[in-house]
């Protein structure tokens, strides 16, 4: 006589490993486990003149030949583009001062005063584009050697 299928009755019982089974990484409800975070956080790849600085903030190396060419057309927009904010408001106040005294000059028709006003705006902006070109240069060597801007640099 054969043996009723007895639940309790260990002979007739499969037992099967954990890695018979598909979905063996589900839990009871049928989803799969939560992702638990690695830390410390893996380091993003370095892209050449980029440099991590543990918040997901790249500083890029300035182009300095752009900073002298803005500030050849606008004194203290290329010391903008680098981050010397202060330096690049200096410039951009005293070549507005020429500029006021040249066309202040031609409006009281005094020569002094026009040519005054020539030579402080050639002078700021030519001063303005070699300063440029020379933070630029600090910048990027700031970025390579300490992978952080200089402190005088204002990032976003």
């Amino acid at each position: 006589m054969a043996e009723p299928d007895n639940p309790n009755n260990n002979k007739n019982r499969e037992h099967k490993e954990e890695t018979d089974f598909p979905g063996k990484d589900l839990n009871p409800y049928g989803t799969p486990p939560p992702i638990q975070p690695t830390y410390p956080p893996t380091l993003p790849p370095s892209e050449p003149g980029r440099t991590y600085t543990g918040v997901r903030r790249f500083h890029t190396k300035k182009n300095s030949l752009l900073a002298a060419v803005l500030s050849l057309i606008i004194p203290g927009l290329g010391q903008f583009y680098i981050g010397s904010i202060y330096e690049g408001l200096g410039f951009l106040v005293a070549w507005a001062v020429g500029w006021f005294l040249f066309f202040f000059g031609a409006f009281i028709n005094n020569g002094f005063i026009v040519i005054g006003g020539m030579i402080i705006t050639f002078i700021f902006t030519i001063s303005a584009a070699a300063f440029a070109y020379q933070r630029s240069q600090e910048y990027n060597n700031s970025i390579i050697t300490t992978g952080e801007p200089p402190k005088w640099a204002v990032t976003y």
